[in-house]
């Protein structure tokens, strides 16, 4: 019973998020873009790489740490 149950299970992890990633990403696409308020994180320009490392507003390029 074991074996039977690890065939089936195997290709199920295996193709089964092959499957639900892209699907995901389609619905994720075809969503409307919502409404730019004051919080909203933009993810274009060099904003998006810059990230602001202290209290005093100067904002430096992100080394990944």
């Amino acid at each position: 019973m074991r074996n039977l149950l690890m065939v089936v299970g195997m290709p199920a992890g295996r193709h089964l998020p092959m499957v639900c990633v892209p699907a995901l990403a389609g619905r994720l696409t075809r969503q409307q873009p919502g409404v730019v308020t004051v919080g909203t994180l933009r993810a274009h320009g060099v904003g998006l790489v810059l990230i602001r490392r202290d209290g005093s507003g100067a904002a430096r390029a992100s080394r990944g740490v």
